[in-house]
């Protein structure tokens, strides 16, 4: 569960962080990484909304499964397109997503974790603190095999969500 977490965060946090670098170095007027972010914080909270209904009754471990596919799939969207356009869109439908997910990280802990154990639990279920530093020197070694920071920091968070349904299936949290 720590490790699915924890490459959960790295993912979301490259493609945060790396927003605004991405946009300018792809040739957009730098008040527009400004305006996608308050797009995106306007627009998650009614993307939460919108999916409550439809994914009501369906197991948490599933969702996170399918949704961390979705993501994967998105960021390397991001990570090979040089339009603005689409990378601005793109990046909403993560933000999309992503609302919709950072509360299942929880309820699966929640339904896995023993009570007496659930406080413990919780500290370990992934660590955004060792995400947030290992995020540039994946973004800059990427960078490498993409040509640019920004998409360099969309392909590791790529590759990110997509290791996270493996290990959510071998810890056999896809199943419940």
């Amino acid at each position: 569960m720590t490790v699915a977490g924890t490459a959960f965060a790295v993912g979301s946090l490259a493609v945060m962080m790396y927003l605004p670098l991405a946009l300018l170095e792809r040739g957009v007027a730098a008040w527009v990484p400004g305006l996608t972010l308050a797009g995106a914080a306007v627009m998650a909270p009614l993307a939460l909304w919108a999916t409550r209904r439809l994914l009501a009754g369906r197991a948490h471990g599933v969702i996170l499964g399918g949704g961390t596919v979705l993501l994967g799939a998105l960021a390397l969207v991001m990570a090979l397109t040089s339009s603005p356009p689409l990378t601005i869109a793109v990046y909403l439908a993560c933000t999309a997503v992503n609302s919709v997910l950072l509360g299942r990280w929880k309820s699966v802990v929640a339904d896995a974790a023993p009570e007496s154990d659930r406080p413990r639990w919780f500290a370990f279920q992934g660590s955004w603190g060792l995400a947030q530093p290992a995020v540039p020197p994946l973004a800059a070694r990427a960078a490498g095999a993409v040509g640019a920071v920004g998409a360099g920091a969309f392909l590791a968070a790529g590759v990110a969500f997509l290791v996270v349904p493996f290990v959510l299936r071998r810890a056999h949290y896809l199943t419940a």
